[in-house]
């Protein structure tokens, strides 16, 4: 009986945190969400990104992805599509001399 009750106290503090972390779901992991940029804590961005596609994969026309290490945020979206406009009119005339 003794052994119970201190064991019910040491646990009281653990599940009350697990309680917490399921009902706030502070990482944005346990539920299904439509937006992920309303949380107070960082996020895990390939989580994320891969979430962000799935949601919007049938209503947005995805024609590339910029996929790579922690140093492709180094690079803008505006910067990748330079470069993407270019490969693709090198595409197109590589194509035409064929």
């Amino acid at each position: 009986m003794r052994f119970t009750m201190k064991l019910s106290i040491l646990l009281t503090p653990f599940i009350a945190l697990l309680v917490v972390y399921f009902l706030n779901d502070p990482f944005m992991v346990l539920r299904h969400y439509n937006r992920y940029d309303n949380s107070p804590v960082m996020l895990n961005e390939g989580y994320i990104g891969w979430q962000m596609y799935i949601n919007n994969r049938d209503s947005i026309a995805f024609d590339s992805f910029i996929m790579g290490n922690s140093c492709t945020m180094a690079y803008q979206c505006h910067e990748w599509e330079n470069i993407w406009m270019v490969a693709e009119q090198y595409a197109c005339s590589e194509m035409q001399k064929a």
